[in-house]
């Protein structure tokens, strides 16, 4: 169960890391967002925090078992 829920974290993981890179693909391309380095951070920021909760969250699935 263990390696089913890492596995699954490293999925995310790497989903994220695409979705952020798309949205500075897109800004920079299509220059949708005037402050690009504020996008950046912010998408930066929220990558931390979405891997940050599924941490979280994996250590409570861990001592519910």
């Amino acid at each position: 169960m263990a390696e089913a829920i890492a596995a699954r974290l490293e999925q995310l993981k790497t989903e994220i890391e695409e979705l952020r890179a798309e949205l500075r693909e897109t800004a920079t391309r299509e220059g949708a967002i005037a402050d690009l380095d504020r996008a950046c951070s912010v998408s930066d920021r929220l990558d931390a925090l979405i891997l940050d909760f599924l941490r979280v969250k994996d250590q409570v699935g861990h001592t519910v078992d």
